[in-house]
């Protein structure tokens, strides 16, 4: 199935349902803005289901407590992405049936464990049983600053590209675990185990972007560095030019990829997971971020929608997660980081 497609032909049908208060079309963002009335401000809502099988689950790792937590970083990553202070949050769970009393509570301790820390309220949602699990949620939130929400489409030529935190270390993670004693140690896989369930959504360098009021682009990395930062370049028509030995990566993604023999920054490229967000701001500002947790990997330009090395000046892989992946998880990142050295070195 083609997704983009699909994607494209639900927009065609949502934009016959379009009123005057709503400033996005379906698939222009992450998040929908919509305006209040009887004044300027704007509401800007996401909604996000979480994989039935997610990375955790499917290393045999996570609990609902877990669960109830990732479904709310997922959505909340939006929000920080677009510029945006979370404010609200509801969650809807199908649990399979004989899910107990006590592991419904422990997912809503996770969500609501989240929630306190970004100063988010649940507000609701709805529970059903049936004969699978199927987890989603909805947050809703306000711009930071007057420059209002950080599109996908206001990436201008001459603006730089700011990441948050390391990149990487989820999936680095993810492989770590699925190898095992074969080539970690358990030290290293109780390392691992930790950054999988690491928490770390960047608010605060979305805030301090915000701060200076001017028209920027944002995403949160979801599927990996390259194909989040391509949809910028395509909704922007820009292409960008991304420094590889720039993009952050922390000690624990440097050891598995030494023992792998890749590069460590193509982790960042072959998945999400990391809460991780990239922002598109105006060279002015771009050294102010780096106290904030953010970093300068390259910068937008005129031209066809892509990436460019800035070492090799050759196109750069886009890669990343799929959602019509067969592989697991695991597979298809080690994938990935082979395919991005591959294409990087011939």
């Amino acid at each position: 199935m083609n997704l983009r497609k699909l994607h494209k032909d639900i927009a065609s049908l949502a934009y016959l349902t379009k009123t005057e208060a709503v400033l996005t079309n379906v698939d222009d963002d992450d998040c929908a803005v919509i305006k209040m009335d009887g004044d300027t401000g704007v509401l800007v809502a996401t909604t996000d289901f979480i994989n039935s099988s997610p990375a955790m689950v499917e290393l045999g790792n996570g609990t609902w407590y877990n669960l109830g937590q990732l479904v709310v970083c997922h959505n909340l990553a939006d929000l920080a992405g677009s510029g945006c202070a979370p404010r609200f949050f509801m969650s809807g769970i199908c649990a399979p049936h004989g899910t107990t009393h006590e592991e419904l509570l422990e997912f809503i301790q996770g969500v609501c464990d989240v929630c306190q820390r970004y100063n988010c309220a649940l507000i609701g949602g709805d529970t059903k049983f049936g004969r699978t699990r199927s987890i989603y949620g909805t947050a809703l939130g306000i711009p930071f600053g007057s420059g209002g929400v950080f599109l996908r489409t206001q990436a201008k030529p001459g603006y730089k590209l700011i990441v948050s935190g390391c990149m990487g270390s989820f999936g680095a993670a993810v492989v770590c675990l699925s190898i095992g004693l074969n080539r970690f140690s358990a030290d290293e896989l109780s390392q691992a185990r930790e950054i999988i369930f690491r928490i770390d959504i960047p608010f605060v360098l979305a805030e301090h972007i915000a701060s200076f009021g001017h028209v920027c682009a944002g995403t949160d990395i979801s599927d990996g560095l390259g194909t989040d930062i391509n949809d910028i370049c395509s909704s922007s028509s820009v292409s960008a030019t991304i420094m590889e030995t720039a993009i952050p990566v922390d000690n624990f993604t440097r050891l598995v990829a030494s023992r792998l023999d890749v590069p460590a920054w193509s982790f960042a490229f072959a998945s999400g997971g990391d809460f991780a967000c990239a922002f598109a701001v105006p060279p002015d500002i771009a050294d102010t971020c780096v106290n904030e947790g953010g970093s300068v990997i390259g910068q937008f330009e005129h031209g066809p929608a892509g990436l460019i090395s800035g070492s090799t000046g050759r196109p750069l892989t886009i890669g990343g997660h799929t959602a019509t992946r067969t592989q697991s998880f695991s597979e298809e990142i080690l994938s990935n980081v082979i395919h991005t050295k591959e294409t990087y070195s011939a």
